[in-house]
């Protein structure tokens, strides 16, 4: 599948030159951590996550956030694996 500004809407500038992908990944990430920090008045603020009954920073549920998403994609993988017969980051073939 490719992409063209037509599909991608008008913000779409192309793929990133080649080398890019992870200084622009990551100035992607740190851009949201400081919207996150921002909007809820910093990421050491406590709150009260389910199912846990004592508040916890917004820093350590952003983590439990990330780590269970890890781990559903993980599962994902393992699924993935199961059907095709590749492991890790094969190309299919």
């Amino acid at each position: 599948m490719t992409a063209n500004h037509e599909q991608a809407g008008p913000d779409f500038t192309g793929p990133p030159p080649a080398g890019d992908e992870a200084a622009i990944l990551l100035g992607s990430l740190e851009r949201q951590r400081a919207i996150f920090a921002w909007k809820c008045g910093g990421l050491d603020q406590l709150a009260r996550a389910w199912p846990h009954p004592e508040p916890a920073s917004l820093r350590r549920i952003l983590i439990d956030i990330i780590e269970e998403y890890s781990r559903h994609v993980g599962h994902a993988d393992l699924i993935r694996e199961s059907v095709d017969g590749l492991i890790g980051e094969d190309p299919p073939r």
